[in-house]
């Protein structure tokens, strides 16, 4: 092997390759389809919202991140400003969350609050009765978002090697 060289040409367009070779080829295909996979889970957490928070559809959003392979959906907060009769300020979330998962003694019992009742309110009685509205679309929409899921993917998959020249 003494003295014997390889000379690659096109080394330059390699080297790129295997830069971009994460965002290319699996980045850019899954990050797609999460997010299309998404919209039939908005579209039912929207379809399911109670009558009177049908105003509160515009604070559902499909979100990615940046650092990993995430996509979130649903009710996100600090997007407005609700003002009741009395003149109380309210953010949309709040509501959405208190009709969801109820207040007071109706609070939801299969649902992990961050913070238990505090001792003033701890005897009230009544409350917003749970809707568990946000459980149910996820569990109405899943498979609908599971064969959107594939179907984009794979078509994801399929332009790539035609971009690439695989067959």
């Amino acid at each position: 092997m003494s003295g014997e060289y390889i000379i690659l040409e096109g080394e330059e367009k390699l080297m790129q390759f295997f830069k971009d070779a994460p965002e290319k080829i699996y980045r850019k295909p899954v990050s797609k389809a999460l997010k299309a996979a998404a919209v039939p889970v908005r579209q039912a957490m929207n379809n399911s919202l109670p009558a009177g928070l049908k105003k509160m559809s515009k604070i559902i959003k499909i979100k990615s991140s940046r650092r990993g392979l995430v996509v979130s959906v649903g009710f996100t907060g600090r997007l407005g400003v609700y003002q009741n009769r009395r003149g109380q300020m309210w953010d949309p979330y709040m509501l959405v969350y208190w009709h969801n998962y109820g207040t007071l003694s109706n609070r939801l019992s299969g649902h992990r609050f961050k913070y238990p009742r505090r001792r003033k309110t701890a005897h009230w009685r009544g409350g917003i009765i749970p809707g568990r509205f946000v459980e149910e679309a996820w569990e109405n929409s899943g498979e609908k978002a599971k064969q959107v899921l594939e179907e984009t993917w794979s078509n994801e998959i399929l332009k790539l090697c035609d971009d690439l020249g695989v067959n």
